[in-house]
């Protein structure tokens, strides 16, 4: 079912949460398959050992972030995102 018209055409609600499947059939490396919430993502860093982890959600079922493996004080994670425009 289409859930959405863009640009490269039509997204079913798989594309939405999974990554455009059939138009990257010849990019895997293009594709993500994993379908993190916020939640989940920054679970799944901090288990992986990063020390800090912030994330934001951006429009558009997006989820940007930074992880560090030594810890950062939230202030600092906070500039990075204005540094590089993640909540613009």
């Amino acid at each position: 079912m289409v859930v959405l018209n863009v640009p490269c055409g039509e997204a079913t609600a798989l594309d939405v949460v999974y990554g455009p499947g059939a138009r990257l059939e010849d990019r895997p490396s293009q594709r993500h398959q994993w379908g993190f919430t916020a939640r989940t993502l920054a679970g799944a860093l901090s288990e992986a050992g990063f020390a800090s982890v912030a994330l934001a959600r951006r429009p558009i079922l997006d989820i940007a972030g930074f992880a560090t493996p030594i810890p950062w004080a939230r202030d600092d994670l906070a500039n990075l995102f204005s540094r590089f425009g993640v909540l613009q």
